[in-house]
């Protein structure tokens, strides 16, 4: 049964928030959703695979091997037919759009809004973040960041249009 389309984005919030928790496996050992360069789901995730992986199990298509931070940010017209996505002022963003962080010229992260002035994604990985090994030694995994501004880096807000598109 599918979600009634008023219902998605919060399901879309839910499921981010969930992805944050800890658990123990079988041995006892404390379990995490990873960060790994690179991961789309369903277990580990990079910080673009993240957001892509959450709207893709409330039926958007899988367009994880077609984004990445710099896309939403930067886009361009060859390689997605259209401008980047919508860029959004403070006071239009809704729980659920993205944060996007990096230099101007090129995007480097991606958060989930929460809508509280908090932020969810994988994150503290970078490129040499390649197993769960060094994930779980270097503290890489999904969490929340109580301020969008936990980084000096901020760029601004854009609008997940996979699930504006999904709730409209």
């Amino acid at each position: 049964m599918s979600l009634p389309v008023h219902e998605k984005r919060l399901a879309f919030v839910g499921w981010c928030v969930w992805m944050c928790r800890t658990w123990q496996d079988a041995s006892g050992a404390l379990q995490r959703h990873w960060y790994i360069w690179g991961g789309d789901g369903p277990d580990v995730f990079d910080c673009s695979g993240f957001p892509l992986h959450g709207v893709h199990l409330l039926g958007a298509p899988d367009l994880t091997e077609s984004y990445w931070c710099d896309r939403m940010w930067n886009g361009t017209a060859e390689a997605r037919g259209r401008d980047a996505w919508t860029r959004l002022r403070r006071h239009e963003v809704k729980p659920g759009d993205l944060c996007l962080y990096g230099r101007p010229e090129k995007a480097t992260h991606v958060m989930v809004w929460m809508g509280d002035g908090s932020v969810v994604g994988p994150s503290g990985g970078t490129s040499e973040t390649t197993s769960i090994e060094v994930a779980r030694v270097r503290h890489h995994y999904v969490k929340r960041k109580p301020l969008v501004d936990y980084r000096n880096d901020f760029l601004g807000f854009v609008c997940f249009e996979p699930l504006e598109q999904l709730c409209t």
